[in-house]
């Protein structure tokens, strides 16, 4: 990607201006047997969890998570929250005066741990704000739990719900509305098989385009002419 505007506003000329974008560890998020005993330790059940790791800020909205887990408190599924971030309080103060009893908040956790937890959840939960700078953005955990081979749950427009639609990787949810969160999250537990197919898809679709070895190779051979041009220029 070149990134242009940067380019001119440093008096660099745009065609001179590469971006790293954002990718996934897929060695170390990537399909493993269920650790039944790191899931014990956070009190979750194996495929009966859905799973939002990472920050917990403003720009994340998770009010709406929140609102969806009041309407399926009668579950069996719950959320589990994990990371900590500027709106951590605000939203567990949310959860407990909605008086719900299906979310569950865990700190920071190693990376190891949250590739675990992946392992053992229904998918992925992903929200983002209606606002304007979330809409070019791309949450890294949108690609951990693509890269895990799990179904990613996607509230949020722009940028992002492009990546799961093209790959088929989830279910992409009206920005900041609760009620297609719960569906989504009913539709993945009753059709196992299609949840399986979603988190293959977006396996497949990391490897081919968002992990590091991918990204990597690509900024290189965006670079090389680049790096000859300079070259030339200054012979």
């Amino acid at each position: 990607m070149v990134g242009g505007a940067l380019g001119e506003d440093f008096g660099v000329a745009p065609e001179r201006v590469l971006m790293l974008q954002n990718g996934a560890d897929t060695e170390l998020f990537g399909p493993r047997p269920v650790d039944l005993g790191v899931l014990d330790r956070v009190g979750v059940r194996p495929g009966r969890y859905v799973l939002y790791a990472g920050t917990h800020g403003y720009a994340h909205g998770l009010d709406v998570a929140i609102e969806a887990a009041a309407r399926m408190d009668d579950d069996d599924i719950g959320y589990l929250f994990v990371g900590e971030g500027s709106d951590k309080e605000r939203i567990v103060d949310l959860a407990v005066e909605a008086g719900v009893r299906n979310c569950t908040f865990v700190g920071q956790v190693p990376p190891d741990v949250v590739a675990e937890l992946y392992a053992g959840s229904l998918a992925g939960l992903s929200t983002v704000r209606d606002i304007g700078v979330m809409r070019d953005a791309r949450p890294a955990k949108l690609f951990a739990t693509m890269s895990s081979a799990k179904p990613i749950i996607y509230s949020g427009a722009g940028e992002g719900a492009a990546i799961v639609t093209e790959a088929g990787a989830g279910i992409v949810c009206d920005v900041e509305t609760p009620q297609p969160i719960v569906d989504a999250i009913h539709h993945l537990a009753d059709h196992p098989d299609e949840a399986a197919a979603m988190g293959a898809a977006g396996r497949a679709h990391i490897e081919s385009h968002f992990s590091w070895p991918a990204l990597v190779s690509g900024w290189l051979e965006r670079l090389r002419p680049l790096l000859a041009a300079g070259t030339e220029s200054s012979t």
